[in-house]
């Protein structure tokens, strides 16, 4: 089977690629282009249109999973065209490509399409609000997703970290190395995810997809590791398990007073996958422990 990746080269990308190279056909695109193993890759920019739709229609996938975004919350508040540019325009050519060649379209979303504002898990009916230009713009790429195309899965997940990105667990402990003391935002609560976890999660997905006819399987799906923490906890259990002697103290989201408001609790339900696939995934901190090793 032939499986197209956008964004291959990024942090879910890589662990996309290392959990199905050799197992199906893969291609990737990227902005970047850059040469990975496993992978028949070219560069491209999902804003042109025309060039989308070239590619896709040239590859012919048969599934297409869009992980390529712009997931500097931060940077898209000060950037709103740009943050609209790649995860909405974006989304909307490659899902156009897909329809155009019957392709079956994978999205992946984000918790933060969510406000916070719940005091249980988001489960995957529960009516989006986002606080920030960077879940606006996810929302509307779901939203678009959802009016047209037939053959489709939008997979909402949360705090990633992984490889060949940028990412909460590495900052935490390159900022150690600096300082005997940190302070860490103790009131957001959400699910931290393993890219090579989610990469598992999605072709767990495919299994279940494939089974139950041909990938008729439509709407959104949430995936993330199991358990839940705040930031402040989880850059503790970071040093803990790297043996750092730095103290992490407790501060509010008002004191950090970021550009892009976050949801103070962003916890998804993953009842839905775990019924559909019968796989929950692993505890944050074992793979947490896997990815520090």
């Amino acid at each position: 089977m032939k499986i197209l990746i956008t964004g291959y080269d990024g942090m879910l990308g890589t662990g996309l690629v290392r959990q199905l190279t050799g197992k199906h056909e893969l291609f990737g695109l990227s902005d970047r282009g850059e040469s990975r193993s496993g992978v028949i890759s070219s560069q491209i920019d999902i804003t042109n249109r025309a060039d989308v739709f070239i590619k896709i229609e040239d590859i012919r996938p048969d599934i297409v999973i869009h992980t390529a975004a712009y997931t500097d919350v931060d940077g898209c508040e000060t950037n709103r065209e740009k943050a609209f540019a790649i995860n909405f325009e974006g989304a909307k050519n490659v899902v156009d490509a897909c329809l155009a060649i019957n392709a079956y379209f994978i999205l992946i979303s984000t918790d933060y399409v969510f406000d916070g504002k719940k005091k249980t898990q988001y489960n995957e009916g529960d009516i989006p609000t986002p606080l920030s230009v960077y879940g606006q713009s996810k929302l509307e790429a779901e939203n678009d997703v959802k009016s047209k195309a037939k053959r489709y899965t939008i997979v909402r997940t949360s705090w990633l970290y992984g490889k060949n990105g940028k990412n909460f667990v590495d900052t935490i402990l390159k900022l150690s190395d600096l300082k005997s003391e940190l302070a860490v935002v103790a009131d957001q609560v959400g699910r931290p995810t393993y890219t090579v976890d989610l990469a598992e999660g999605i072709e767990n997905l495919l299994a279940y997809c494939k089974r139950a006819d041909e990938y008729r399987i439509h709407g959104i799906v949430h995936i993330a590791n199991d358990g839940e923490t705040s930031w402040c906890d989880f850059a503790k259990e970071i040093l803990k398990i790297k043996a750092r002697n730095v103290k992490v103290s407790a501060m509010t989201t008002e004191q950090l007073a970021r550009p892009a408001m976050r949801p103070a609790y962003s916890v998804l339900s993953l009842e839905k996958y775990q019924s559909l696939t019968g796989k929950p995934l692993r505890p944050w901190q074992e793979a947490l422990r896997e990815y520090l090793q």
